[in-house]
């Protein structure tokens, strides 16, 4: 609405000015000095509205330009000038931010254009000019209360926006706290029932193994007892490895480091007594990345030693560009199961980040793969 103003403005300025100057019919010397104020009023409106937001009372030297026009034209015969008013006055009902300023802009235009009519009321007393002098003053307040009517709608409207935006804003601060409400919620619960699995099972699973350590001493005479108790042996200590999984899986942060990952490892290797060469470069992990690496290599050593019966496993790890590669290998006597749950489980993870894995039964048992970083940063 500013640009169509502060362009049909000179317009509309410039065909009243070419009205009026017809009409006057005014001698070189005064057709000169209207010209060079009408000039000054157009420049004028053109360079005012760069800086009138800062000094809003700037635009009152409208006002006093269209003054001068009137002063030095037939003042009470000619209205062409007059309708000026009327269009700086809608400038400024429009074009200012403060409402404050838009009043005072239009009061003062006002006075200056009843002016004209007070003057020709007091000069000419008569039906005529008492009945000009009221409908310019109503016309005036018409315009002025349209003016505010529709500045107040509009500040109406801003308001209703900015209590939008805090009535959203705390909507979603509310759904945050409802979100880690429920967060918390399910963690506490994950952590005791993590708890009750450690005190519960793994506790009846650590004395099951040594009741079967004592029974293996005293039947060591007996190969088949003895066998059979080592079978059994082997059983509850890999049930107490997938207890122990569950319950860090049920502890689980939502982000894993390469830290952690290494912790797994060592972990492991002194609840299995399976040797574990691993050479994993520092790198950082976002917390998707991490958590899906951890998986991987904790569901492979698993199935390492499940399967594959190993006694050594080797892990290797490196950065190439922006891919993140791995290669498990272990000693042990392999398997051809390609197609578990747990590997498909593995590859929907690496596939989720952008790479691939692939499973190479037989012996050794190989499992390698790659997926994609989201920026090459190595500490």
């Amino acid at each position: 609405m500013k640009k169509v103003i502060y362009i049909a403005k000179p317009l509309l300025a410039t065909v009243l000015f070419s009205l009026a100057l017809a009409f006057e019919n005014a001698s070189k010397e005064r057709a000169i000095i209207l010209m060079g104020i009408f000039i000054f009023y157009i420049l004028w409106g053109m360079i005012r509205p760069s800086f009138h937001q800062k000094w809003a009372w700037i635009i009152l030297l409208d006002g006093i330009l269209i003054f001068l026009l009137e002063h030095y034209s037939k003042y009470l015969v000619n209205y062409f000038f007059h309708f000026l008013y009327v269009v700086v006055i809608l400038e400024a009902g429009i074009t200012l931010n403060s409402r404050r300023w838009g009043n005072t802009a239009a009061i003062f235009f006002s006075l200056l254009s009843m002016g004209k009519f007070s003057y020709a009321l007091y000069v000419m007393p008569n039906a005529k000019t008492i009945a000009e002098f009221f409908f310019n003053f109503l016309a005036l307040a018409f315009i002025v209360t349209l003016i505010n009517y529709g500045k107040l709608q509009s500040e109406g409207r801003a308001q209703q926006e900015i209590l939008y935006k805090e009535l959203l804003r705390a909507y979603d601060k509310l759904k945050e706290y409802s979100q880690m409400r429920e967060e918390a919620l399910a963690l506490k619960e994950r952590n005791r029932i993590a708890g009750e699995l450690h005190d519960s099972v793994g506790h009846s699973l650590t004395s099951l193994i040594m009741q079967i350590e004592m029974l293996d001493h005293l039947y060591q005479k007996n190969e088949d007892i003895s066998d059979l108790l080592k079978d059994i042996k082997n059983n509850g200590r890999q049930a107490l490895i997938g207890t122990r999984e569950a319950v860090a899986a049920l502890n689980e942060q939502p982000n894993k480091s390469i830290e952690d990952i290494i912790s797994m490892l060592k972990s492991f290797q002194k609840d299995t007594n399976v040797e574990i060469d691993y050479n994993i470069p520092s790198v950082y992990l976002l917390p998707e990345e991490g958590i899906v690496l951890y998986r991987v290599l904790q569901e492979a050593l698993t199935n390492a030693l499940r399967h594959g019966k190993c006694s050594r496993i080797e892990v290797k790890c490196e950065v190439i560009k922006e891919n993140f590669y791995f290669y498990i290998e272990d000693d042990g006597v392999g398997s051809n199961n390609k197609n578990g749950f747990g590997q498909r489980n593995m590859k929907e993870r690496i596939e989720s980040l952008g790479g691939s894995m692939e499973v190479i039964t037989g012996r050794p048992y190989k499992i390698k793969g790659f997926f994609c970083l989201r920026r090459d940063e190595i500490i």
